[in-house]
């Protein structure tokens, strides 16, 4: 059983070994309080939200449209939609492992805290103006009905005389046939409409396997909390059943926290600038830092 961090210098040594072994990676990062919190973005993580899904969306827009006026695409609105606390499929990460640390040892005090050393490959690394981008973040205006119809092509979209194996291996990009009847679809193309609504120069047609991909995306700073907490987000597609193998999911290394180190750990961290004041520049939140500091 590996041994739990209890001091920076200890993350430091476990992160370079991390590192050293996987060269020429890029990593983004992720702090949990509980090593057994899931990385699911928080809209797949309670079935009501994830039923709503396109309503928690719509209603926040609908109600304060002014703050969006500024967004050009649906994965922006997703991201200021989420700051503001709304369940979406997005997972917030950042680039920065001090971040992530500060996270991991800043709750939970009793439990087992962890960072995700995760390692998205270059095809799954884009930047927020990316085709696959809008793709999977208007899977987010789509209805619960509309989504399932998809995840059933989806799983349907494979040759008749193909085995199930790797869901990767049965839905190749070069299998046009299966991409062409994939597309005939009418929640497909409503899909395709809300992509070109943003980018009306996108190609109608939605390779099948680009949907069941998690990407890691280098968004827009948009707004001071990104800024300070070197953020970026997971951005997560159709959810298929797990028999279906997807070979989609993004490698990471586990570096566990011990429970009894998480104060000194948060201590140490505020000498280097990392801090509730530092990561949550809001005046709100700095308020309340500056309160508890002289209490």
């Amino acid at each position: 059983m590996p041994r739990h961090i209890t001091s920076l210098e200890g993350f430091f040594r476990k992160l370079s070994k991390i590192t050293e072994e996987q060269p020429n990676q890029t990593f983004v990062f992720r702090g949990h309080g509980k090593k057994t919190f899931e990385a699911r973005p928080s809209v797949l993580r309670v079935k009501n939200h994830k039923k709503n899904e396109h309503l928690l969306f719509r209603q926040l827009l609908a109600r304060h449209p002014q703050e969006f006026i500024t967004d050009t695409s649906t994965f922006d609105r997703l991201v200021r939609a989420q700051h503001y606390g709304i369940p979406t499929r997005l997972l917030d990460v950042t680039n920065n492992p001090l971040v992530a640390l500060f996270f991991a040892v800043s709750s939970h005090s009793s439990d087992v805290g962890s960072v995700l050393a995760m390692r998205p490959n270059l095809s799954k690394q884009k930047y927020f103006d990316s085709d696959a981008v809008s793709i999977l973040a208007s899977l987010s205006l789509l209805n619960t009905a509309e989504k399932e119809t998809i995840r059933e092509h989806l799983m349907r979209c494979k040759s008749e005389e193909t085995e199930r194996r790797d869901f990767q291996d049965t839905l190749s990009t070069t299998d046009k046939e299966c991409i062409e009847k994939f597309n005939e679809h009418e929640a497909v193309k409503k899909l395709i409409q809300f992509v070109r609504h943003e980018k009306s120069d996108f190609r109608p047609i939605i390779d099948p396997l680009d949907l069941v991909r998690t990407i890691s995306v280098i968004p827009k700073r948009l707004h001071q909390r990104i800024e300070a907490q070197d953020g970026a987000f997971l951005v997560f597609g159709i959810d298929v059943p797990p028999s279906a193998k997807i070979a989609n999911d993004i490698p990471y290394d586990k570096i566990a926290i011990a429970p009894t180190s998480k104060n000194r750990i948060l201590k140490e961290l505020a000498l280097l600038g990392i801090s509730e004041q530092d990561l949550f520049p809001d005046i709100e939140r700095s308020a309340k830092a500056i309160t508890k500091r002289y209490s």
